[in-house]
């Protein structure tokens, strides 16, 4: 016996299920979900904003849950879950497009990425003989870079979100957004370091590497832009563009007088060297007129200056 049913023999049917389902409910005394849900009003539970529980979770497509009541409340009332779902679908979207277009453009192996994953938060971009022979160092990766959009700022999406999404039970889908998020960021900060290791190569990497190291080159980033560019941080005593000038040493004298005695003073007077290390004899003058003399004495040495213009004589 071959049945034929047609388009309107379905509407039929679906008509049909509904009113068994409705016996069935009306015999049995099951409740469906809106009456569950008419039920939980009818007790007090959350049926607007501004009265909306302080722990919800979805329970299914179109429902909402008091966590802490187990009741149903109004739908309003998750809808930041749902914002933030919306956004994570299109972080991942964004994260594992960008992705993609790197490993094209920079011919990135899984291995490549692995290895940038586990160097990505000790990046040295001083180290110009690990970058300059990397894949992120070659034209055609840092063309790729330069030629993504904006990507979304995921610290704040982590901020608004996380709580949310983790009490929605979607710590997976979390973890599916994080993996390649991480690649990207690999990249880029590997991309990123080739650039400010080509830029310290140019200022001779600030002769960090003469014994002792006489400076550090530092990254830079403009605020508010996005403009970076390398410069040298001098270490003391040096100074220069590049560092590579030591500060010269300054010379410090100071003179200190005798107490007045009578004549012949050097019967009277005590010794310069009395005063301690270093003093000498330099001169003597006539006091309390012409009845008296006295030594005066010297002290010479040199300072190294920690910065230009600095007067160290009296310092230490």
């Amino acid at each position: 016996l071959e049945v034929k049913v047609y388009p309107s023999a379905w509407q039929s049917l679906a008509v049909m299920a509904r009113l068994v389902t409705a016996v069935l409910v009306a015999l049995c005394g099951y409740q469906s979900t809106s009456a569950l849900r008419e039920r939980s009003k009818e007790k007090g539970v959350a049926s607007s904003l501004n009265v909306c529980p302080p722990s919800v979770s979805l329970a299914g497509k179109d429902d909402c849950l008091d966590v802490g009541t187990g009741q149903y409340i109004n739908m309003e009332c998750c809808q930041s879950i749902l914002d933030c779902q919306h956004t994570l679908a299109s972080l991942q979207s964004t994260y594992i497009t960008s992705l993609h277009a790197l490993v094209e453009g920079c011919a990135l192996s899984s291995a490549d990425l692995a290895s940038l994953a586990k160097r990505t938060d000790s990046v040295d971009i001083t180290d110009t003989a690990s970058h300059n022979h990397s894949k992120m160092c070659e034209p055609a990766c840092l063309d790729a870079v330069a030629a993504l959009p904006g990507l979304p700022d995921i610290e704040a999406f982590q901020r608004t979100c996380s709580a949310s999404l983790m009490a929605a039970g979607d710590a997976r889908l979390l973890e599916g957004m994080v993996a390649p998020q991480e690649m990207v960021s690999a990249v880029l900060s590997s991309s990123e370091a080739c650039a400010a290791a080509a830029a310290c190569a140019a200022l001779d990497k600030c002769n960090s590497d003469k014994t002792p190291p006489q400076g550090q080159c530092q990254w830079r980033h403009v605020p508010g832009t996005s403009v970076r560019f390398a410069s040298c941080s001098c270490y003391q005593p040096f100074t220069g563009e590049v560092c590579q000038t030591k500060i010269p040493r300054k010379k410090c004298t100071v003179t200190r007088k005798n107490r007045c005695t009578a004549h012949p003073i050097k019967w009277y007077q005590p010794r310069c060297s009395a005063r301690g290390a270093g003093w000498k004899y330099d001169h003597w003058e006539h006091c309390h007129g012409a009845a008296g003399g006295r030594y005066i004495c010297k002290k010479e040495w040199t300072c190294q200056p920690l910065e230009l213009g600095q007067n160290c004589c009296w310092q230490g």
